[in-house]
């Protein structure tokens, strides 16, 4: 058991550190572009589209807590209630994705109007390669119930995602102990699950 214990926590450790991968290479990305376009089209371009890339980046962090309810309500039995919350969740992820998409519409057509098409083309591949890359850590927070990124430094420290506050904190390490206690054989895999929905919803209504 100790040693089952050992490999999970690795598994969920790569899996963090995969996800903080991902928003390194997302971000790297991001300023490699606005560098492009702060060298050869100065200040006023460049803040325009880093105003894009801001409001789209919002609008996907929205999305994203979004998406965790929707999977939350799906690990438990639909009621009329729930089917009809399920309904408008979803409604909300295709607003949310649609708005984002607008955004990167708006990014590429001000790369057009401002620098020569070549570099519209370059932007458009960047930008579906972020998007591929935003699926990819959509689908490891289905595996990791939505925790934080690692990047190889103490967690909770200035890079992490998001601000970890102490009620998140103690939050995370509620959810690690229910999480230990399915592994013994404490609780019920189907109980830990419930309290585990119930811990992630009052994490997301701690923002």
């Amino acid at each position: 058991m100790p040693e089952e214990n050992n490999t999970t926590a690795i598994t969920l450790k790569l899996h963090r550190l995969w996800k903080g991968t991902l928003y390194i290479g997302i971000t790297g990305i991001y300023v490699f572009l606005l560098g492009v376009l702060l060298i050869y089209q100065g200040w006023r371009s460049t803040l325009l589209v880093s105003f894009l890339i801001g409001l789209g980046q919002w609008f996907r962090y929205i999305a994203s807590d979004v998406d965790r309810l929707g999977w939350i309500m799906s690990k438990n039995e639909p009621s009329e209630e729930e089917t009809k919350e399920k309904k408008y969740q979803v409604k909300m992820l295709i607003l949310l994705f649609s708005l984002i998409q607008f955004l990167n519409i708006a990014i590429i057509y001000q790369t057009y109007a401002t620098l020569a098409w070549m570099w519209a083309l370059v932007v458009t591949l960047a930008i579906m390669i972020i998007e591929i890359m935003f699926g990819h850590i959509r689908s490891v927070n289905r595996r990791i119930d939505y925790d934080s990124a690692s990047y190889g430094i103490k967690d909770y420290g200035p890079l992490t995602t998001g601000a970890i506050t102490p009620k998140h904190r103690e939050i995370d390490e509620k959810l690690a102990k229910l999480k230990h206690m399915a592994e013994e054989g404490e609780i019920s895999q189907k109980a830990y699950e419930k309290a585990r929905d119930r811990v992630l919803i009052e994490r997301i209504m701690q923002g």
